[in-house]
């Protein structure tokens, strides 16, 4: 097989994969929404948000270290010895944050949770969770394809799969995470069948304390991002009751479908951008990135469409699921915050390929704090309705303020076409 036939056939593989695992988890977090009382999955957010940040602390900024080191470690040897120094980081990172995790209820910062065995069960299984993926990233590095979509993909399915089993049974939300935490554990069995490997640690300090040094703005900007999505459930939960925040984490976790699209549509223009900027005029990329903003737009634009549509109809298979689906008003305001976030994403690639990462953690960080506040405002003034207004005024402030900066720097242009087709697409459909 000819080596384009070869990678169209294993991106079309990759492509499956990722829908079917990604589809999976979509449906079992719905479907938890029904077995579980309103209680129990106000629980479960609470609990996926921990789980999630330890997530994003174990390898966040790890694999872009590893990518930007690849071309001064070409011969397989020096690769082994780079995988390795980062499997160490990433151990490192990753017992850090489920330590601060941990230290955060132990010292009862935190007391949403049932005891210190559930905050445990959480945090292994976020670390284990993690190193999969991890692992399936490097291997991908060196073309390993059938065991990347192994390590990436048997995992977290056994997981889902396992997880939602026993929450099913006990009826809690700390089942699943149990329940997954076995999943993991069982999956490490393809390691004995030698369908996956692992490229072990290093304990070369040197180069371990340069990728930590490396890696400490991507870790922030991450943690920012996490705060402002899941971790945003913190908040609610202290500000509102049980139900708000079984609705939000419902309701966040349809908008992900949004997010997931535009990221997908990103990651196709990325590469273009960042291999067509050292050729080409600014003023000719942005005509290009107009296009492809409006088709961006134009597509975010009509999924939403489409899931106010259909998430009504959840309440028809269980009518448990009618408490949260009632929520035309709110699912308009979280797509619209990720449309408004497309000026983002195209601004941050300018700070990337201009080697502009600490000025982007200090925009990262003061869009952060701003459209935090004007979200904490929205929530405090309105009420429920301001965790959904609140989120979609914050994406608006923290795109502004990338853009401006962006646009002063490097003269981009105004890219709001993409934005305005998909909001107009909205508008209509939500205002008849």
């Amino acid at each position: 097989m000819s080596s384009g036939k070869k990678l169209a056939k294993f991106g079309l593989i990759y492509t499956l994969a990722g829908g079917l695992q990604k589809g999976l988890g979509f449906v079992v977090f719905m479907y938890l929404a029904a077995i579980l009382s309103v209680q129990e999955y106000a629980n479960f957010g609470i609990y996926y948000a921990v789980f999630a940040a330890v997530s994003t602390i174990s390898f966040a900024g790890l694999t872009e270290s590893v990518v930007s080191l690849l071309g001064t470690n070409r011969e397989k040897e020096d690769r082994r010895k780079l995988y390795q120094v980062a499997g160490t980081v990433f151990l490192l990172l990753s017992l850090a944050g489920g330590v601060i995790v941990f230290l955060f209820q132990a010292i009862g910062y935190i007391g949403y949770y049932n005891g210190l065995l559930d905050i445990f069960i959480i945090i292994v299984s976020a670390i284990i969770s993690s190193y999969y993926l991890f692992q399936s990233i490097l291997v991908r590095f060196d073309e390993a394809h059938i065991e990347s979509i192994t390590l990436s993909f048997i995992p977290a399915v056994s997981g889902y799969l396992i997880g939602f089993a026993t929450a099913y049974y006990y009826q809690t939300s700390i089942a699943f995470f149990l329940g997954s935490l076995g999943g993991f554990v069982l999956s490490a069995a393809l390691y004995k069948i030698k369908l996956i490997s692992f490229v072990g640690f290093s304990f070369d300090q040197l180069r371990i304390k340069a990728m930590l040094v490396r890696l400490a703005p991507f870790s922030l900007i991450a943690l920012i991002a996490w705060f402002l999505g899941y971790g945003n459930t913190f908040v609610i939960d202290y500000l509102f009751d049980d139900i708000e925040v079984a609705r939000y984490v419902f309701l966040y976790t349809i908008a992900s479908i949004i997010q997931l699209i535009a990221s997908s549509m990103n990651q196709v223009w990325a590469p273009r951008f960042y291999n067509d900027y050292p050729e080409k005029e600014i003023t000719i990329l942005e005509k290009e990135y107009d296009r492809f903003t409006m088709l961006q737009g134009l597509v975010v634009g009509v999924a939403g469409v489409v899931l106010i549509f259909l998430i009504p109809y959840a309440a028809y298979f269980d009518e448990s699921l009618g408490k949260y689906t009632d929520a035309d008003q709110e699912l308009f305001y979280l797509f619209l915050g990720y449309l408004v976030a497309i000026p983002w994403w195209h601004s941050q690639n300018y700070f990337f390929i201009n080697n502009e990462g600490k000025s982007l953690l200090k925009i990262t960080i003061s869009s952060g704090v701003v459209g935090f506040l004007v979200w904490l405002g929205c929530m405090k003034f309105i009420g429920t309705g301001g965790i959904y207004l609140g989120f979609f005024c914050n994406m608006l402030v923290r795109s502004l303020m990338i853009f401006l900066i962006a646009r002063k720097k490097w003269k981009i242009g105004t890219d709001y076409k993409g934005v305005l087709i998909g909001a107009t697409i909205l508008a209509l459909i939500y205002l008849f």
